[in-house]
């Protein structure tokens, strides 16, 4: 309610036409309203899912960004902050602040950070592909163990597991989320590249939601091994929950659009998921675009890139 305060009493600037219609008709300013989008049912399921336990659930609607569910663990009663015993409401308060399970943090957007772990890989991945280090078809080499660059440490898959036995398809290990392919990707890629992909997905970039979203950040790595263990989401990646669930639905959107593109008919089509694609991924849109139009009989007459990443629309016209 107080990050919506500005819209409820009628100040925001989004309400500016509003105003002046108040001032010619004389009526008094109402106030905007404010739509929730999480679904009670969908945040109910996660709630009980974490059955007490410290953490946190985030669903997305991958077609619209919308927030479904925004789930923090362990929670507690805002009732007794409520209490007309001002030293009721103070012991309380101070309760709640000393309780060592922190329910006063909101673990979704704003407690601590988190090491994304294996679901990193996706921008390791999206870096790795954006500069044509692995192709879809590619195989790589997977060790069961790895010693990092001027280190002593010995990286190994999850639980000590092989990976396809030391050489292996790009996608079985993609698949399998094999520790040692990713690491040595993660170099292969580069400090700098994975660093750019990283805040192409949003990573060191303030969010609102309208709550303050504690900004997810990638580490300034000096040297092959951090980079290494950046590429498997470990090391100093922090990531909050939010962050990860725009990751997962921003590959579930572009998944979706792929699957539009094997039922397109029109060189409009095509054009429009060839811009949404690329600019999901860091590219210029209009310029995939206007490749895609030419390439498919088409001339394009318009193109709009509305929002920033990862939430963004792409409208183009083509002739």
């Amino acid at each position: 309610e107080k990050e919506g305060n500005s819209v409820l009493n009628g100040d925001d600037p989004s309400l500016f036409s509003s105003r002046i219609k108040t001032l010619i008709t004389g009526d008094s300013q109402r106030g905007g309203a404010v739509e929730l989008t999480i679904k009670p049912e969908i945040q109910q399921a996660a709630y009980d899912a974490l059955a007490g336990r410290e953490g946190a659930v985030v669903a997305l609607d991958p077609s619209t960004g919308a927030i479904l569910a925004l789930v923090s663990s362990p929670s507690y009663d805002p009732s007794a902050f409520a209490s007309q015993d001002a030293n009721a409401a103070i012991e309380a308060s101070k309760a709640l602040s000393e309780d060592s399970s922190r329910p006063l943090d909101n673990r979704a957007i704003a407690g601590n950070r988190y090491p994304p772990g294996s679901t990193f890989k996706i921008i390791t991945t999206a870096a790795a592909l954006r500069t044509g280090k692995i192709t879809t078809e590619s195989e790589v080499d997977a060790p069961d163990t790895i010693t990092l660059p001027g280190t002593s440490h010995s990286l190994e898959n999850y639980g000590g597991e092989s990976c396809g036995g030391g050489r292996t398809s790009f996608s079985h290990a993609f698949a399998e989320s094999c520790n040692t392919p990713f690491a040595q990707l993660a170099m292969n890629v580069g400090e700098k590249e994975l660093s750019k992909e990283a805040k192409n997905w949003g990573f060191d970039s303030d969010l609102s939601i309208p709550l303050k979203v504690t900004p997810s950040t990638y580490p300034d790595n000096d040297s092959q091994a951090q980079t290494a263990m950046a590429g498997i989401g470990q090391a100093s990646v922090q990531a909050t929950p939010l962050m990860m669930a725009m990751v997962a639905a921003t590959v579930a959107l572009i998944v979706g659009w792929l699957a539009r593109a094997e039922q397109a008919q029109s060189s409009a089509d095509l054009t429009a998921l060839a811009a949404a694609v690329a600019e999901a991924d860091g590219g210029d849109a209009c310029a995939e675009a206007e490749k895609v139009a030419d390439e498919n009989g088409g001339r394009l007459t318009g193109c709009e890139v509305r929002g920033e990443r990862p939430r963004f629309v792409v409208e183009v016209t083509v002739a």
